[in-house]
């Protein structure tokens, strides 16, 4: 079966991390008759096309981001709320029980399976113009954000430019100054290499 997942191959992103557990459990629990081939860095396309092509049949699974799956089915969009979790652990629980056995069971109807919800962490905001230090920080900043209108509105509202763009042009961007900068996970900072190309991070934990 092929897994498919659009960050780099890297010890420190959370989708390898994620994506290499899975292949070892299913492997050892199948003892071998299922074998996991993995794909990372946009192998097998960028976010929105897998999600098609998983519910066409022609990619088997893919590791994807809540905001693009909100895509497809709307209700994923409670998740990318602004501040809607305080913690992880009240993520994992949400996720873990009624809310993610409900959201799974909408999205089963759209012909995709949940096999269940992987962290990517919370999302911080880095760029080259300022420090995001209370909301009005956002103002007149060029953020690249998911294809999503939670993401668009959350950071029009912040009075911010919310410029939408798939994952696979967002370092060439922010390294010719075509946006300002970006909201991400840590760990994606840390294996997509965004430090090299942005000046400041700010622990916002938004999302």
């Amino acid at each position: 079966m092929k897994l498919g997942w659009t960050t780099a191959d890297s010890a420190t992103d959370p989708y390898t991390v994620g994506a290499k557990a899975f292949k070892t459990a299913v492997e050892a629990n199948s003892k071998g008759s299922i074998e996991v081939q993995l794909y990372p860095n946009r192998q097998l396309g960028e976010e929105k096309q897998v999600m098609e092509a998983v519910r066409f049949g022609t990619v088997d699974m893919t590791i994807m981001t809540n905001a693009v799956i909100a895509q497809i089915e709307p209700a994923y969009q409670v998740n990318d709320l602004p501040f809607l979790y305080s913690s992880e652990e009240q993520a994992r629980k949400a996720l873990d029980g009624k809310l993610g056995n409900d959201l799974s069971a909408l999205l089963a109807k759209k012909n995709m399976i949940v096999l269940g919800y992987m962290e990517g962490g919370f999302r911080q905001m880095i760029n080259n113009k300022k420090p995001v230090g209370v909301p009005a920080d956002v103002t007149g900043v060029k953020y690249r954000v998911m294809q999503n209108p939670m993401y668009i509105d959350m950071f029009t509202s912040l009075g911010g430019a919310a410029v939408p763009m798939a994952w696979g042009e967002v370092f060439t961007a922010v390294q010719q100054g075509t946006i300002d900068g970006l909201e991400i996970p840590v760990a994606v900072i840390d294996s997509s290499k965004m430090y090299e190309v942005t000046k400041f991070l700010s622990m916002t934990n938004h999302t």
